[in-house]
């Protein structure tokens, strides 16, 4: 049976010229750096998750002090340390998770993250106005002439509300991602993003706090997501894309979690997190092979993918909020063009090998590419019978193979618009 990261068995070695024995133990000690500060350590064989979070020398007692280089934070991350509330503030009175580390997703990974570039192999492209993203929420305050109001029953919004809590559930209790974050950034592909891994740490911190005081989590929250914003503008691709993520489910969990339903504090969060969307599509959203009905890069189309699946789950939280508040509710006429959410056997391919199979077939059910996101809204007035039967035709060969998230997306849509 696998050792957990609390108990790890470390072997006993033999020794060369200059090197020390390592000595047998049933369990392994902290590292010096959550030593010193008298905070829980996880023990990792590698490095722990607070020095790895903090970008620090992870040294255990004994041991060889590990390269610098090591705990140096990657390109394009957010400058400076991780707030040491993430450990210190909790580690004294805060009862530990029920799920184990071993058994969660969250667990460092240990492969090397592949060099950023390796994302742009296949240029992505902007083919949304991002504009139009950044400033939907000036919808709520001024009406315009491509306005296209849409009724969502009632029974739907509470469909939203459930959809939309259970993906910051998943994020809580570490066993599952919700279904716009990709399987490699926690099945040990790609380390997951500090960004991002911040996040699930956080909420799964503060998921047994929230009894104590709502203000308390409703105020860490906040700060972490005020220095996600304040950076923005350096980010990488890969590191815009999980930090808004990140924003999405920072602002999701203090509707749901902490009961910031009505609150200007929440509506300014919902325009910075339209400002990270915005800024995250316009550095595209759509890979250039998608765009010529050729098959991309697999990483670059898992980027790809990620944004407009996060993109989506957006635009549902925002109907939300607008049914709620009695804001009327507009069709997403910006994303005309954008593709709908792929088919399971893309999303959940687990090789190269098993993605390209799929993509193939794929590109043979769909002549005139993808579906996009706007054949799934109501046809427009005048439409032949000829262009309603083709229609018709690809939504059915994409309904064939969706995933949960997809499956769900089809049913609002069918609510909204009708087919």
């Amino acid at each position: 049976m696998p050792a957990s990261p609390l108990n790890i068995i470390v072997p006993l070695t033999m020794s060369t010229p200059g090197t020390a024995r390592i000595r047998p133990s049933a369990r392994r000690k902290a590292c010096i750096a959550c030593s010193d500060a008298k905070v829980r350590c996880d023990r990792s064989q590698s490095r722990c998750l607070r020095c790895r979070t903090r970008g620090v020398a992870c040294i255990y007692p004994g041991s060889t002090p590990r390269a610098e280089t090591e705990a140096t934070a990657p390109t394009g991350d957010i400058a400076g340390p991780s707030p040491a509330f993430l450990a210190d503030t909790f580690a004294a009175e805060t009862p530990q998770p029920a799920t184990p580390l071993s058994q969660s997703l969250y667990t460092p990974a240990q492969p090397v993250e592949p060099p950023r570039d390796h994302y742009n192999s296949d240029p992505l492209i902007c083919n949304v106005d991002a504009t139009a993203i950044e400033t939907r929420w000036l919808n709520y305050l001024v009406s315009g002439d491509n306005d296209r109001p849409k009724v969502i029953p009632p029974g739907t919004i509470v469909y939203i509300r459930a959809i939309l809590k259970s993906y910051v559930s998943m994020v809580v209790s570490g066993l599952r991602l919700p279904p716009f974050i990709h399987h490699t950034d926690s099945d040990g592909s790609v380390v997951m993003h500090p960004i991002l891994a911040q996040c699930c740490s956080l909420l799964r911190i503060l998921s047994v706090r929230t009894t104590r005081s709502d203000g308390f989590s409703s105020e860490l929250l906040e700060r972490e997501m005020a220095r996600i914003f304040a950076d923005y503008a350096s980010y990488d691709n890969k590191t815009m894309l999980s930090a808004f993520q990140a924003y999405l489910i920072y602002t999701m969990a203090l509707y749901f979690m902490c009961g910031q339903s009505q609150s200007q504090a929440l509506r300014q969060n919902l325009m910075n997190l339209q400002q990270l969307a915005g800024t995250s599509v316009s550095q595209g959203i759509t890979t250039a092979a998608e765009m010529n009905e050729n098959r991309p890069e697999w990483r670059s189309w898992i980027l790809a993918e990620s944004k407009r699946r996060t993109l989506y789950v957006m635009y549902l939280f925002d109907n939300l909020l607008c049914a709620n508040d009695s804001y009327p509710v507009l069709v997403a006429v910006e994303l005309t063009g954008l593709l709908a959410p792929a088919s399971r056997s893309l999303w959940e391919a687990k090789s190269v090998g098993t993605w390209t199979k799929a993509y193939h077939q794929h590109m043979a059910s769909f002549n005139g590419g993808g579906l996009s996101i706007h054949e799934l809204w109501s046809l427009p007035s005048g439409c032949t019978q000829v262009q309603i039967s083709s229609r018709r035709e690809r939504v059915d060969s994409w309904v064939q193979d969706l995933d949960t998230f997809g499956t769900t997306l089809f049913a609002i849509t069918t609510a909204s618009h009708g087919h």
